[in-house]
């Protein structure tokens, strides 16, 4: 009786094993576009008494959901940077998100804004 209980135990086990290396999917990929910039046009970069308000807009070109990171520079006649970060969890495929940001740093007068950066990652 022993030796059938060790034989009883070893396929549970195994199938206890195998079940835990499932694990998540993978996460997905993104199929068309791949320059993640194209996907950001900023709209408006002006100076104001406190900050700058720099308006972007992220447009999902791919066919999946996505998570979008974006950051800015901001900089001044002098070449005083400021940053301004975007993050969305959620934008759906052809959504276009419009959303108005906030430099870190006081600059004065006219203002340039660049995308330093831009991300898509797994939707949470």
């Amino acid at each position: 009786m022993h030796r059938y209980a060790k034989l009883a135990i070893t396929p549970a086990a195994l199938a206890l094993l195998l079940s835990a290396c499932g694990g998540k999917d993978p996460a997905p990929q993104p199929s068309g576009n791949t320059d993640v910039k194209a996907d950001v046009k900023i709209a408006s970069c002006n100076a104001n008494a406190w900050t700058q308000d720099a308006v972007i807009e992220v447009t999902n070109s791919d066919s999946a959901p996505w998570k979008y990171v974006v950051g800015l520079t901001i900089k001044d006649s002098s070449g005083t940077k400021s940053e301004a970060r975007f993050v969305k969890n959620r934008v759906e495929p052809g959504q276009v998100i419009k959303e108005s940001i906030p430099g870190d740093t006081p600059l004065r007068g006219e203002v340039t804004c660049a995308v330093s950066e831009a991300k898509r990652m797994p939707p949470q």
